[in-house]
């Protein structure tokens, strides 16, 4: 089988990197795989976990123009029997028009990672031009099947994730919570809620910050502005984050959107419960009083309540692992090439 991971930006930092790093390097064993970037990522190291059988190409052009016409010759190039598995709408709208064209027969399949209606970077509508569709979460299967996609067209797939060693709890009386991704104050990451909720807690508390991002120096600021020195610890951004904590109470998302967080994934296959916002498709992770808690965003005494809930929560490793099964490594890339055959 042929199979084409054709991607939207990406920084090499994030969840998305690792999904495929696991995805591709499986499949590469008894397929050929090629990843087609849209740019230089920032990062190139997560480029050097891909198993050497895998073919990398970006463009050489960082224009639009030459990003199109790059795209233009990977369609046209491609084999008959090659499946292009697309991460960016506008690519697969590309894809459509150039197959009608020339009259390729090569499958496209969606796999969007991120909500399809809270975003400004694509029209959704393009999405409909996929032959079939990879949902990472019920929410965004939801947003496909309101688009006018038939149900039987969406493979709901979540993402994979591999057993971890347990992280143990924290058992001092300060709250050691753990936040692993872009810094942003506004916009998806919302780390406003976050950082507001470290200031009101009543409490003794410590946040390592792992990540980094284009609001890197107004955090800053804000620590400075607080005198939260005591309570933020300022990481930046660190390969193994998890390899830096020894124990801890929970791990914190206070986004706006998301799709299905990696980092909420490694987190409870820890044994590591979260706090979550209540992002659409949140409870697909999150079990309330199982795994973690959950507050309306901007709702801070909500955010308040769950640090002391997490802080009482006399929780059980196994049961918080186990409640993520269905992403499993091992479920989930059986599961992913039965879906591969299908098509």
């Amino acid at each position: 089988m042929k199979l084409n991971f054709m991607c939207h930006y990406l920084s090499g930092n994030g969840g998305v990197e690792t999904v495929l790093t696991d995805i591709l390097n499986y499949l590469s064993k008894d397929n050929d795989v090629t990843l087609t970037l849209t740019n230089e990522p920032e990062n190139e190291n997560w480029l050097s976990s891909l198993s050497s059988k895998i073919i990398i190409k970006k463009p050489k052009f960082e224009n639009k123009v030459g990003k199109v016409a790059f795209f233009s010759r990977e369609f046209i190039s491609s084999s008959q029997d090659e499946i292009m598995i697309i991460l960016g709408a506008n690519l697969i709208k590309l894809g459509y028009k150039i197959r009608k064209t020339f009259n390729k027969k090569y499958k496209i399949v969606s796999w969007i990672h991120f909500s399809l209606n809270n975003q400004d970077m694509f029209d959704p509508n393009n999405i409909k031009y996929a032959d079939r569709h990879w949902a990472i979460s019920t929410a965004i299967k939801n947003e496909l099947e309101d688009l006018g996609i038939s149900n039987e067209k969406i493979d709901l797939i979540y993402n994979p994730v591999d057993h971890n060693e347990t992280i143990a709890k924290n058992n001092s009386d300060t709250l050691k919570l753990v936040y692993i991704g872009r810094i942003q104050i506004t916009g998806q990451k919302n780390l406003s809620d976050l950082l507001e909720g470290i200031r009101q807690y009543k409490g003794k508390i410590k946040v390592d910050f792992f990540g980094t991002g284009k609001d890197d120096l107004l955090i800053k600021e804000y620590i400075e502005k607080y005198n939260l020195e005591k309570k933020i610890i300022w990481h930046g951004w660190v390969k193994n984050p998890w390899d830096k904590l020894k124990e801890l109470d929970a791990t914190i998302l206070t986004s706006n959107y998301e799709g299905l967080p990696m980092v909420f994934l490694e987190s409870i296959s820890r044994g590591i419960p979260v706090i979550s916002s209540k992002f659409l498709g949140y409870t697909d992770v999150v079990k309330e009083n199982i795994n973690g808690y959950s507050y309306n965003v901007g709702n801070i005494q909500e955010l308040l309540n769950c640090m002391v809930n997490i802080k009482n929560m006399d929780y059980n490793s196994s049961k918080i692992q186990e409640s993520i099964s269905q992403c499993y490594s091992e479920n989930y890339l059986e599961k992913l090439e039965l879906i591969l055959k299908k098509i």
